[in-house]
């Protein structure tokens, strides 16, 4: 789980270094592919993997998939923040719905696949990577992430987070949610 940790260091990342000028789609890409490539080793490989391996490969794949789950979050609030009246909300809401029913959906597979389909582990390890790379990596293509030129002050931007953090609002539930975080 120490990936989904670093949502916030992967959002900062974004936002404050683009890569050749865009803030999302490289990020975007190197999180769907660095994800669905650990799954297709982890189905790939032969004997099964032991432990140490087994923990990197998921450690790389909860990696990747955190580093697309934030930067697709950054996507949908900058289209929510161009939406005027009753319409605002309604994307992030479709986006959710979507994003839900597909791991329901996802779950559902894998288990009937293993139960009843008579497929290993490993064989659906294998489809998972499969069909993260060839269902994800086309849509990036399409995705518009307008170019920006400069980058944002890593300064600027700490100073920005620091402040909004500073705001009794905001650093309340902040400690609420670290402090739950870490009861056992």
């Amino acid at each position: 789980t120490m990936p989904w940790h670093a949502k916030l260091l992967f959002a900062f990342l974004s936002d404050s270094m683009p890569i050749r000028g865009q803030r999302r789609k490289p990020y975007l890409f190197i999180g769907v592919v660095t994800c669905g490539t650990m799954w297709l080793l982890f189905g790939a490989l032969r004997p099964e993997p032991g432990l140490v391996l087994t923990s990197v490969l998921l450690f790389f794949a909860t990696f990747g998939l955190v580093m697309t789950d934030v930067n697709l979050d950054a996507v949908v609030v900058e289209r929510v923040s161009e939406e005027v009246d009753e319409g605002v909300g309604r994307l992030q809401g479709i986006m959710w719905r979507l994003r839900y029913s597909g791991a329901f959906v996802g779950m559902i597979s894998g288990g009937l696949l293993l139960d009843q389909g008579g497929l290993s582990e490993q064989s659906i390890f294998l489809i998972v990577g499969v069909l993260h790379l060839i269902l994800q990596l086309p849509f990036l293509v399409f995705l518009s992430d307008p170019s920006r030129q400069k980058k944002r002050a890593i300064e600027g931007q700490a100073r920005r987070i620091y402040e909004a953090v500073s705001d009794k609002q905001i650093y309340q539930p902040l400690f609420f949610l670290l402090f739950s975080g870490i009861m056992p």
